[in-house]
C-alpha cells in the first residue's frame, strides 16, 4: 500500500506558474507553485539543492510557505544572464522520499532594448569580439611576444632552479704551483701554506677525503716504509708550522717545498 502511495506522489506534475511569457535579461522571474494537491503535511516535503547553472542567477532560493488560510506554495526567483537561456530552471521536490514533478511553462529571455531601439541587439561574447576588432596584421606580432615572454619564463625558472655553475675543481697540479714561490716565517699565512702542502701530499698519494689526521692516514695508507717515512717526516713540519707555533726561515721553507715536489712528481708517475 506504500508502494502505490509512494508512486502516485511520483507521478504527480505541478505546474510552475510565472507572471508573463517573456523577459529581459536581468528582469526577475517570480515562480510560484501550489501544493494545495499533495497529500499530507508540509513536514512531509523536502527541496533537494537548487543549481539552475551559469545562464541563469537565484535572487530568491526556493522555500515552501503556508498562508494564513493554510494554502500551500513553493516559491523562488530568478534572473536569466543571458537570451535563450533554456527551460526555466525548476528545484527538485520529494514528499517522503517520492521525486514531484514540477512542469515549468515556455519563455523566451530577450536582451534590453535602448532608446529607439525596435529590435533586440545580436548576441555577443565577452572575448571573441575583442579578437575580432584586433588588426589582423598585428596579431602575428602579438602572438610572438607572447610565445617569447613565456620562453623567457621558462628558463628565468630553469637557471634559477639550477643555481650557479660551480666552477671546476683546481687540479693538482694547479694547486702545487702556488706554492712554488715559498714564504718565509714572518708571513701570516705561513701556516695555511702547510697546511696546503700536506694536504697536497696526502691527494697525490691516494687520500679520498677519509677524515683521519695526517698522523693516523699515514699509518693506514699503503705506502712503502721508505716512502711512509718520508711523509711522516714532512707531516711533522707542517704540524709543527701549523699548530705548534714554529717559524721556519724561508730556507727551510724552501727545502720543504723542495721535498714535497719530488714526493707529488713521484706519485705522478706511478699513477701514469
Amino acid at each position: 500500500m506504500m508502494s502505490l502511495f509512494l508512486l502516485l506522489f511520483a507521478a504527480a506534475d505541478l505546474e510552475v506558474v510565472v507572471a508573463g511569457e517573456s523577459f529581459e535579461i536581468g528582469q526577475p522571474i517570480r515562480c510560484e507553485v501550489s501544493l494545495d494537491a499533495l497529500e499530507g503535511g508540509s513536514e512531509a516535503l523536502s527541496l533537494g539543492r537548487f543549481e539552475p547553472g551559469l545562464s541563469w542567477f537565484v535572487a530568491d532560493e526556493p522555500a515552501l510557505h503556508r498562508s494564513s488560510d493554510g494554502a500551500r506554495t513553493l516559491s523562488w526567483t530568478v534572473l536569466a544572464l543571458e537570451p535563450d537561456a533554456g527551460p526555466l530552471p525548476v528545484p527538485s521536490l520529494e514528499s517522503d522520499g517520492a521525486p514531484i514533478a514540477l512542469v515549468a511553462p515556455s519563455v523566451s529571455v530577450v536582451a534590453a532594448l535602448g532608446g529607439g531601439e525596435d529590435a533586440p541587439r545580436p548576441a555577443r561574447g565577452f572575448y571573441i569580439p575583442e579578437l575580432a576588432r584586433a588588426d589582423a596584421s598585428q596579431l602575428p606580432l602579438f602572438l610572438g611576444g607572447v610565445a617569447a615572454l613565456c620562453l623567457a619564463l621558462i628558463m628565468w625558472r630553469v637557471l634559477r632552479r639550477s643555481g650557479p655553475l660551480m666552477p671546476e675543481p683546481e687540479s693538482l697540479a694547479e694547486r702545487f704551483a702556488k706554492l712554488e714561490r715559498p714564504i718565509d716565517g714572518d708571513d701570516p699565512r705561513v701556516g695555511d701554506w702547510h697546511g696546503e702542502l700536506a694536504q697536497i701530499l696526502r691527494v697525490a698519494h691516494g687520500d679520498e677525503q677519509s677524515g683521519w689526521s695526517d698522523e693516523e692516514w699515514v699509518e693506514r695508507a699503503e705506502l712503502s716504509a721508505e716512502l711512509r717515512d718520508e711523509l711522516r717526516a714532512l707531516f711533522d713540519v707542517c704540524a709543527a708550522v701549523r699548530y705548534g707555533g714554529a717559524r721556519p726561515t724561508r730556507f727551510a721553507v724552501e727545502e720543504t717545498l723542495e721535498r714535497a715536489r719530488t714526493l707529488v712528481t713521484g706519485a705522478e708517475e706511478v699513477a701514469a
